[in-house]
């Protein structure tokens, strides 16, 4: 697998804007109203997109030593399985393990509304699509820590900078993201 570099990096921003709705506001899923849909999902739906977006934040966890990424479903579930496939290969190997928090509780019988790896103690990282009033990506890491995580850095591929990164924050943990909406450099 190639290693994550600045033109990979460029190839994502602009796949990001080509898959942006714009034209119109748009009422998010946080309520607020916003001019740019960022369809991360789409680009979640791509190999090479995805590699870049997993690819980073693997690189990311090997440089703080973390072990578990998980997320709030929808937006978390293609970034952590890519994660947890790429981080064992080459250039990585640095094998992680994932979680993803669900919404609501499962109608088949299981009520589980935390899937996947929970060793307590384990280092995690929150890992989030789009990152707007942060109030998923904060249930995500408190759904963690209930069950005996440590949580202390949140990534997102964007940050639309409407207050979610600072609730984030406020609330303890640290926030990286590959891109800002100022960032992606969206047509007007």
């Amino acid at each position: 697998m190639p290693a994550i570099t600045k033109s990979s990096i460029e190839r994502l921003r602009k796949r990001i804007v080509d898959l942006q709705v714009r034209g119109k506001d748009f009422t998010l899923t946080s309520g607020a109203q916003g001019q740019h849909y960022i369809d991360i999902k789409g680009a979640c739906l791509e190999p090479d997109t995805l590699y870049t977006i997993a690819g980073t934040f693997v690189k990311w966890m090997q440089e703080l030593g973390l072990q578990v990424a998980g997320g709030a479903a929808l937006g978390a579930d293609p970034i952590v399985g890519a994660m947890v496939i790429v981080s064992a290969l080459k250039p990585f190997s640095y094998p992680i393990k994932g979680f993803i928090v669900r919404k609501n509780i499962g109608d088949l019988g299981a009520d589980n509304i935390f899937e996947g790896h929970s060793d307590r103690g384990a280092e995690a990282v929150i890992v989030e699509d789009v990152l707007s009033m942060g109030n998923s990506t904060l249930h995500a890491a408190r759904m963690a820590q209930s069950k005996g995580m440590k949580v202390k850095n949140v990534f997102v591929v964007v940050d639309k900078k409407r207050g979610g990164a600072q609730k984030l924050v406020q609330a303890g943990f640290n926030v990286r993201s590959i891109f800002t909406l100022a960032s992606l450099n969206l047509p007007k």
